[in-house]
């Protein structure tokens, strides 16, 4: 090097410090770095008075946020669009030391804990790893490794395993399994005695309901599968973690070897975990038989604050017209849960239902615990509803105060937003854990019912039922339902639910606005759906004439119905639309609310919908639903279809007569106008 050059170098190395101190390539590193907007960390030399500290922000309508005395440093927020000149500015301030954002900071590794094969779970943390030979997007899971920084979960929650079991003695949940401290004396855990007096001998671990004994050992691996994503030991060491590093698993056998149970087992199950303090319970299990005794022992664990997570089924189904119980069970303790891939997509095999399903989790490709002390890969909602169980458990260890309706107000209305779900889950999106836990005495508020899209009789009242919660805790917080900026007088329970009711006028679009306002800020949620008219119609009666007057007004009809009888329906006199196609539908709807005929078309022509035969005893309603902006009147008549008639004839024999009951005329077939019975116009 010459001598002149040396000369320059140190010259340049005399004279940067000069002023403030800024930023060179040595304290910056070259790559972008991630920093909060609009604030900026200032540190000033020793002897400038607060004052003076604030008059040299102020020039930039800077203002302190945070003063770090001992280093004469302040935290200041700026105007986002005054930032970089402020730092300009105040770097060449013969009272400042130095200027530089305020930088977001990380881990030097992802954060894993320390279990070996952390890295197959994508949905707790996925970086776009390959797992199971699928490469994720980055980010398309729960935010668990954010979450952890908060909460690691609490062995105060105890969370129910409603399955086939538990490998009790697997390495990675050994730890976790819940002991029932009624049965925990000296030698009170194989005494033969029922010493806590709850009908069951012996049950320090849980029950086996499926075989009536006191051993809820896996004999399937569902469960323990479960079980491991739920609160496997985080940091151990061994295997995988759970969701809650701590927890206790409380298990509760209720499905045999071949992955089948009772509901009568299901229901003894429930009630089990609600009577010895599971906060939580996991039911990853499923059917399409309507229970009104599960559903009252799923009330009974509302009552106790217990949280009811289900899995919303694997049948590719849409759940609002073809239930899925127990995930969809009307009660408020109850979330239902669909499955999402590595891609935030539903998964293909997921059950859905924009009013019936609240969120999805990940639920394909998931690795966890199996009998033996193994580990294996799942598909499936099962193993999407111990995601977000696992969640409830890190919230209540985050907010003990939590209700079981406040930890399912905080996790749905925390759920990250993705398109590809807007439509086949309420919320509208995916499981995020780390923003639940992350809460700062925020209002949350979660609009439970009535569903988006509803439709409630004219005349009859809408109930409404909301939580509204501090984070997850019902105190600290107000609520307010309005319907179109009507105050609906509420009736609080204490734990976060409130409820109310509204009648509506006839032929009124209505939205539902619930709020909520606590310390750290405030939360509204609304739904909109239509009050129509309704009308009694009888089978075998005379026809009825509705009318639609104001555009999106739909029409019901009901009448009750036995199983077995048969129905059949003629549409006339049609002044709805202008078109001989489509500009109606008219569908039937069961007992239970489901749709039990889907809709069928009609235009101006009219049409027949053709012998049917009533699967259930209860009320059916007949929606009659004018498309678009059209509007008028039409006329149904509803026929009590007899018998067939049956007889013989022979080759060659006698003339045999048929004879029939009255028969509705049909509309006759012309090529404008379609088949007749098909239900086209």
């Amino acid at each position: 090097m010459s001598r002149p050059a040396l000369i320059v170098l140190v010259g340049l190395m005399l004279v940067a410090p000069a002023a403030g101190r800024p930023l060179d390539d040595r304290r910056e590193p070259s790559r972008e770095r991630a920093f909060v907007s609009g604030q900026l960390i200032v540190g000033f030399k020793d002897g400038v008075s607060l004052a003076q500290q604030s008059r040299a922000l102020g020039r930039y309508s800077g203002k302190v946020r945070r003063r770090f005395g001992r280093i004469d440093g302040v935290l200041a927020s700026l105007p986002p669009a005054r930032v970089q000149q402020a730092r300009r500015a105040l770097e060449r301030d013969p009272r400042v030391e130095y200027v530089e954002p305020n930088f977001l900071l990380r881990t030097d590794s992802h954060g894993d804990p320390g279990d070996p094969a952390f890295h197959n779970l994508w949905g707790l943390h996925n970086f776009g790893q390959q797992v199971a030979g699928v490469a994720g997007m980055p980010d398309a899971d729960i935010d668990a490794l954010e979450a952890w920084q908060v909460s690691q979960g609490s062995p105060s929650v105890v969370v129910g395993v409603i399955d086939s079991g538990v490998d009790v003695g697997h390495p990675d949940l050994a730890s976790q399994i819940w002991i029932n401290p009624g049965e925990n004396c000296a030698g009170c855990r194989s005494n033969g005695v029922d010493d806590d007096g709850n009908g069951y001998v012996d049950d320090w671990r849980g029950w086996d309901f499926a075989d009536g004994d006191n051993d809820p050992s896996d004999d399937n691996g569902h469960g323990t599968h479960v079980a491991g994503t739920i609160g496997a030991a985080g940091n151990n060491g061994v295997g995988i973690t759970g969701v809650a590093w701590n927890v206790r698993l409380m298990p509760l056998k209720f499905i045999g070897a071949d992955r089948t149970g009772t509901a009568a087992d299901a229901i003894s199950a429930i009630l089990y975990a609600s009577s010895k303090g599971a906060q939580v319970t996991n039911n990853s299990y499923g059917g399409d038989g309507f229970s009104e005794a599960m559903l009252d022992a799923i009330r009974s664990a509302d009552s106790a604050g217990s949280l009811f997570v289900a899995a919303a089924g694997n049948s590719f189904t849409d759940t609002d017209e073809e239930p899925n119980y127990p995930s969809s069970y009307d009660a408020p303790n109850v979330i239902s849960v669909a499955a999402s891939d590595a891609f935030d997509h539903r998964a293909w095999f997921s059950n859905y239902g924009r009013t019936s399903v609240d969120v999805a989790a990940p639920g394909m490709n998931v690795y966890s615990t199996w009998p033996g002390g193994s580990y294996r890969f799942e598909d499936g909602t099962s193993m999407a509803a111990p995601q977000v169980a696992g969640a409830a458990a890190l919230a209540r260890s985050a907010f003990p105060g939590a209700s079981d309706v406040g930890l399912k107000a905080l996790l749905l209305r925390s759920a990250d937003p993705v398109g590809a779900l807007s439509d086949a889950v309420r919320t509208g999106g995916r499981l995020n854990v780390n923003t639940a836990v992350r809460c700062a005495d925020q209002a949350r508020v979660w609009l439970d019912s009535p569903a988006p899209g509803f439709e409630v009789r004219a005349g009859d009242p809408l109930p409404i039922r909301l939580i509204a919660t501090r984070c997850a805790e019902a105190t600290g917080v107000s609520a307010h339902v309005e319907v179109n900026d009507l105050p609906i007088e509420l009736t609080a329970r204490g734990d976060g639910l409130y409820t109310g009711s509204y009648t509506p006028p006839a032929g009124a679009a209505l939205t539902v606005v619930a709020g909520a306002e606590a310390a750290g800020g405030a939360d509204t949620q609304s739904v909109s759906g239509m009050a129509v008219q309704h009308q009694p119609i009888v089978p075998g009666g005379d026809p009825v004439t509705v009318t639609t007057t104001s555009p999106g007004e739909n029409a019901l009809l009901s009448f009750t119905g036995t199983a077995s009888r048969r129905i059949a329906l003629q549409v006339s006199g049609v002044t709805v639309g202008t078109s001989t196609c489509c500009s109606m539908r008219v569908s039937f709807i069961s007992p239970s609310g489901s749709e039990w005929l889907p809709p069928v078309p009609f235009g101006r022509n009219g049409g027949f919908i053709d012998t049917r035969t009533l699967p259930w005893d209860g009320e059916y309603r007949i929606l009659v639903d004018p498309q678009g902006s059209d509007v008028g009147s039409l006329t149904l008549t509803l026929y009590d279809v007899p018998p067939d008639v049956s007889g013989s004839i022979s080759p060659g024999g006698p003339p045999a007569t048929a004879m029939r009951a009255r028969c509705p005329a049909r509309t006759p077939f012309s090529p404008s106008a379609g088949w007749p019975g098909s239900g086209s116009a």
